[in-house]
């Protein structure tokens, strides 16, 4: 009795090493195909709409989506990237261009962080400038940019008097 518990206790214990292994092993990448249909599914409500903001017709998309689908050109691989935040290189890859993907990050170095919201926000203001000849307009995004600064002091100053109230 005591050797047939010992024995399954044995075999789970394999079990689960087997288990362990197989999570352990290294993923396959996924297709391009897959990769695009995740993409879609997160930037967009439907196909049509997504082929829409990409500048390509629908049945191109559904085709690059499918079991058999190609990956796009160097250029609507950009687009891609463009419109759904990804970073180029990560793109080109999934796409099967490695080599180009390696160039980009040695030219350019590593994708940084996505930006804040302040931070967005303060870039296209930034971005409005070059464009303002108004005084008023000029006025309004300096103003904007002092409401940030003012905003920012706030958090750091109600941060700062909540941990010195814990220590």
């Amino acid at each position: 009795m005591h050797i047939t518990h010992d024995r399954c206790a044995i075999a789970e214990i394999h079990a689960l090493v087997v288990k362990c292994r197989a999570m352990s092993k290294p993923r396959k990448p996924l297709s391009f195909a897959a990769y695009l249909r995740n993409l879609q599914e997160t930037h967009s409500s439907s196909v049509n709409e997504f082929a829409s903001a990409l500048g390509i017709d629908p049945s191109h998309l559904s085709r690059a989506m499918g079991d058999k689908g190609q990956p796009f050109d160097f250029h609507r691989c950009l687009r891609l990237a463009k419109l759904t935040g990804r970073d180029p290189a990560e793109v080109l890859r999934h796409a099967g261009k490695g080599a180009t993907a390696d160039q980009i990050a040695d030219l350019y170095g590593a994708p940084r962080e996505p930006l804040t919201a302040p931070q967005q926000e303060v870039l296209s203001l930034l971005k409005e400038v070059e464009h303002m000849s108004d005084r008023d307009d000029l006025q309004r995004v300096v103003l904007t940019f002092l409401r940030i600064a003012a905003a920012r002091k706030t958090v750091k100053r109600v941060v700062g008097t909540a941990r010195t109230r814990q220590g």
